[in-house]
């Protein structure tokens, strides 16, 4: 990692340690690329890791079109899923543990072997895949600066959690463009 990074990294360290988001004026992310901005969140990742974080899988974000425009994007993000945020079925958590909590209905794709090709076919993919569950992507909604898509991709795409729910095993008849996910708060 280039050393013009520590100061980033460091202070995004303590973002996501201490939930304190105001860094100082003068720490740009303006002339990052996007690839710079992913070597910054590896970095990150990577500390988390020897902190005793554990990676267990990987999220996408910035899937539609008007979320990719409002970030100045063509494509998705990208970003990681770590141990010990990864909560299983039903459960209480605080919202104040986390910084203006938003949330998002997700599926959890589980992929059982490894994919060596970069672009696969729906049936590729379908012969991948192991089991599917619906979850809820839990947010830090809050950036330090103006949101970019430099700050999004170095927050880990605003990622604080994800709650799984009960994983089905996925068979090629399932058709995914058939489900939804829906999220009740207090049973509404």
């Amino acid at each position: 990692m280039p050393t013009a990074f520590k100061n980033i990294v460091d202070s995004y360290l303590q973002v996501f340690k201490t939930k304190c988001y105001d860094l100082p004026s003068d720490l740009s992310l303006e002339n990052l690329s996007l690839e710079d901005s992913y070597q910054v969140q590896q970095a990150i990742i990577d500390a988390r890791v020897k902190a005793g974080e554990r990676v267990v899988g990987y999220k996408v974000g910035c899937t539609s079109r008007s979320i990719q425009k409002q970030f100045g994007l063509s494509n998705p993000i990208k970003g990681f899923l770590t141990k010990p945020y990864i909560y299983e079925n039903a459960l209480t958590l605080d919202a104040s543990n986390f910084e203006n909590l938003a949330i998002e209905p997700e599926f959890v794709v589980t992929i059982g072997r490894d994919i060596t090709k970069e672009f696969l076919d729906k049936f590729e993919i379908d012969d991948a895949i192991e089991s599917v569950a619906s979850g809820i992507e839990l947010h830090n909604y809050r950036f330090c600066f103006k949101p970019s898509s430099q700050e999004l991709i170095i927050l880990n795409g605003i990622h604080a959690g994800l709650i799984i729910g009960e994983e089905r095993p996925f068979t090629k008849a399932s058709d995914l463009s058939l489900e939804g996910v829906g999220v009740f708060v207090n049973g509404e």
